[in-house]
């Protein structure tokens, strides 16, 4: 709300990482001068204050705010190896935008279901949808 026109935090490749799935190239990592440059206490602060939202998912939001300042860094894998099957958001506000961010591809074409969250129903989840809802 706060920037209106950033492409941060829009479906796809800006929408942040989720670590629940993820391929570490450790070797890499400790090789690289600029990863390495991030990982003091002051360059954490500072990458973690850049995007103006509160920071809750620990290495998930580093991860995310270092890719959108160093792309280079990361291999992103298609989304078909980490499609997330938590309806937890799945409720207002977010229920118009809920499948825009949480399926990528036909059942059939998924490699990695990343069982997270709640579900399989709203119910499950501590929802009550009112008469109105789309669920």
């Amino acid at each position: 709300q706060k920037n209106p026109d950033t492409k941060f935090g829009k479906p796809g490749r800006f929408q942040g990482f989720n670590t629940g799935v993820v391929l570490y190239r450790l070797d890499r990592m400790r090789e690289n001068e600029i990863y390495n440059a991030f990982l003091t206490r002051e360059k954490v602060n500072y990458v973690i204050s850049l995007f103006g939202y509160q920071v809750s998912l620990a290495e998930q939001d580093f991860f995310t705010n270092l890719n959108f300042l160093h792309p280079e860094l990361f291999h992103v894998l298609p989304c078909q190896y980490n499609t997330q099957i938590s309806i937890q958001y799945n409720k207002p506000p977010f229920e118009d935008v809920f499948n825009d961010y949480h399926y990528c591809d036909e059942k059939k074409n998924i490699k990695i279901f990343h069982l997270n969250g709640c579900g399989p129903t709203p119910h499950d989840c501590g929802t009550v949808l009112g008469p109105d809802s789309k669920n």
